[in-house]
C-alpha cells in the first residue's frame, strides 16, 4: 500500500508544471505579462512623444502638427481599446496622457506671442496669409463675429464667449489643414463643439461682409474682355465657366443606397482666374445642362452679359459670351468647343478649339490653386455632412478672391480640378453654331495672317 502511495506521488510530480495563461486575439498569441509590458513600452513612447509636442509645437510644420495631434489620440484609442480586448487587471493598466497643464495657454495664444512680426513667414505657413492679411480680414468681418457662438453640448446648448481671432485663426486653420475639430480644440483651446460652431460662424462671416468679392456686373465686364482678349486671343469673351463634382465617401451600411453621392460646383472666373460667380450644392447625378437654367448666372447673370457685340474680321457682330465645356449647351451667349464628328472645316475648327482649351485652362487652374490652399476641399465628405459643403466651398472661393485682391501669390503647380466625366451635350442651337463658325472663321483668319 504504502509502495502503490509512493508510486502515485511520483507520477504526479513528474507532471508538467502549469503554464502561464495565454491570450490569442485575431492569430495574436501573447502571455499575458507579455501584453502588458507590451503595451506599457507603447503607452510610455506616447507619452514621450506627446510631451516633445507640448515643448516644441511652435517649431513645427502645420502638417506636423495636425498629424501628430491626430496620431496621439488614435494611439491613446487604440492602447486602450487594446487593454480591454486582452482583459488586463487594472494592476497592469497602462499609462495615460498627462492631463494639460492649466497654466500653459493653448497654441495660438503663443503662436501669436512668438510671431507678432509682420514679416514672420510662419503665418504664411500656418494660415496661407501674411499677418497683415491676416488682421485685415479680422478687421474686415469682425462685425459679424461679435456675438457669442451657440454650442450645443451633451447637457443642452449654451453661448460661449470666443475672442474674434480665435474663431478666425481656427476656421483658417481647418481649411488650409484639414485639420478635424477635435486637433483645432487644442490648439486654439476649447473643445470640438466650440471649434465647430466656431467655424461655421466665421463661413458666414466671410459670405455676409465679403460676398460682394464675385464681382459679376456690366461695370466690371470690360477689363474682363480685355484680360480675355489680350491674353488668350478671343474677342468679347468675359469668363470661363467649369464645373467639379465633390464625391461623398460612403460608410458600408449606406452601399447601394438612393442618397446622393455628392455634389456638383459651378464656377465662372475672370481671366485671371478669380471667381466672378459661384454656384455649389447641385446633385451630382444632374448634369450641367440641367444645372445651368436654374443658376443666377442663366435667370439673371447673362443681363448683365448682354454687352455691346464685337464686329469680327469677316463681319460678323460677335455677342458678349463666356467659355464653357462640351457638357454645356452651345448657346450664342456660352461658346463649347467642336467635337471630333463636327462637320466643316478641321483647320479652323482646330485651331478655335486650341484657343478655347487655353481659355479653359484659366478656371481649371482656379479650381485647382482653390484647391492647393484650402486642403479641406480635398478631403471627400461623408454624405451626412454634404448640406454644409456649399457654404464651405464658397468660403473658400471668398477667401481665394480676397488673397488675390491682396496681391498674394497664388500656387503655381496644382491638381486637375476641372471635372471631365460630364455626359456631352449634344442639343444643337443654329444662332449658337454660327456665332462660333464666325468666331472660328476670324481665329483662322489672323493666325493665316500671323
Amino acid at each position: 500500500m504504502a509502495r502503490k502511495k509512493a508510486a502515485t506521488e511520483e507520477k504526479r510530480n513528474r507532471r508538467p508544471r502549469e503554464r502561464p495563461r495565454k491570450l490569442t486575439r485575431q492569430g495574436i498569441n501573447l502571455k499575458q505579462d507579455e501584453a502588458a509590458a507590451l503595451l506599457s513600452s507603447v503607452a510610455n513612447c506616447i507619452v514621450s512623444v506627446h510631451r516633445f509636442f507640448s515643448e516644441n509645437d511652435l517649431y513645427l510644420l502645420p502638417s506636423q502638427t495636425a498629424s501628430l495631434h491626430s496620431s496621439l489620440r488614435s494611439s491613446v484609442v487604440l492602447v486602450a481599446h487594446l487593454h480591454s480586448l486582452f482583459s488586463l487587471p487594472d494592476r497592469l493598466s497602462v499609462p495615460r496622457l498627462p492631463s494639460p497643464n492649466p497654466k500653459r495657454t493653448c497654441w495660438f495664444h503663443r503662436f501669436s506671442f512668438s510671431a507678432s512680426s509682420s514679416c514672420d513667414s510662419r503665418w504664411s505657413d500656418f494660415f496661407h496669409m501674411p499677418k497683415p492679411v491676416f488682421d485685415r480680414l479680422l478687421l474686415t468681418i469682425d462685425p459679424a463675429l461679435s456675438s457669442p457662438l451657440a454650442v450645443a453640448g451633451a447637457s443642452g446648448s449654451c453661448s460661449r464667449e470666443v475672442p474674434s481671432d480665435y474663431k478666425l485663426g481656427a476656421a483658417i486653420f481647418r481649411l488650409a489643414h484639414a485639420a478635424p475639430f477635435p486637433v483645432i480644440g487644442k490648439l486654439f483651446g476649447f473643445d470640438q463643439e466650440t471649434a465647430c460652431a466656431s467655424f461655421y460662424q466665421v463661413c458666414k462671416a466671410l459670405h455676409a461682409r465679403l460676398g460682394h468679392i464675385f464681382e459679376f456686373s456690366s461695370s466690371f465686364l470690360p477689363d474682363v474682355i480685355h484680360g480675355f482678349s489680350s491674353a488668350i486671343g478671343l474677342p468679347n469673351c468675359c469668363g470661363a465657366l467649369g464645373f467639379r463634382k465633390f464625391v461623398a465617401e460612403r460608410d458600408a451600411s449606406e452601399e447601394g443606397s438612393d442618397l446622393e453621392n455628392g455634389v456638383t460646383m459651378m464656377g465662372l472666373v475672370d481671366s485671371e482666374g478669380r471667381f466672378m460667380d459661384v454656384s455649389v450644392g447641385w446633385p451630382s447625378s444632374m448634369p450641367p445642362s440641367k444645372i445651368l437654367p436654374n443658376t443666377h448666372l442663366y435667370l439673371e447673370g447673362k443681363e448683365a452679359i448682354g454687352g455691346p457685340s464685337f464686329e469680327l474680321a469677316n463681319g460678323f457682330p460677335m455677342p458678349v459670351y463666356v467659355l464653357g465645356d462640351s457638357c454645356c449647351p452651345n448657346l450664342p451667349w456660352l461658346m463649347t468647343p467642336y467635337s471630333q464628328s463636327n462637320p466643316g472645316d478641321k483647320d479652323k475648327q482646330a485651331a478655335y478649339n486650341s484657343l478655347h482649351e487655353r481659355g479653359m485652362k484659366v478656371v481649371e487652374m482656379a479650381l485647382g490653386r482653390v484647391q492647393s490652399l484650402w486642403k479641406l476641399l480635398a478631403v471627400r465628405p461623408k454624405t451626412g455632412t454634404l448640406g454644409s459643403l456649399p457654404v464651405i466651398v464658397t468660403s473658400a472661393c471668398i477667401l481665394y478672391n480676397f488673397l488675390m485682391k491682396c496681391g498674394e501669390t497664388m500656387p503655381g503647380e496644382v491638381d486637375d480640378c476641372l471635372d471631365k466625366t460630364f455626359p456631352d451635350f449634344h442639343g444643337r442651337n443654329e444662332d449658337a453654331e454660327g456665332a462660333r463658325d464666325a468666331l472660328a472663321s476670324h481665329i483662322m483668319e489672323l493666325k493665316q495672317v500671323t
